[in-house]
């Protein structure tokens, strides 16, 4: 579960970076490059859930008690 965690945490900067860079392009200019990035957003982001739905299985991990 703690692994599943910081992979996630990882995988949510990707894709704050790669919603960021989406909002900086053109699509109108560069639709190819639009739709690649479009693509690699989508896929971590179903990557991202993935690793939530696993770390959520093992139940929450808490420090002390």
């Amino acid at each position: 579960a703690i692994m599943a965690r910081m992979q996630e945490r990882w995988v949510s900067n990707e894709v704050a970076e790669l919603r960021a860079q989406m909002q900086r392009m053109r699509p109108d200019e560069d639709k190819e490059a639009y739709m690649a990035t479009f693509a690699d957003l989508t896929a971590l982001e179903k990557y991202r859930r993935s690793l939530n739905e696993r770390a959520n299985a093992y139940g929450e991990f808490t420090f002390g008690n």
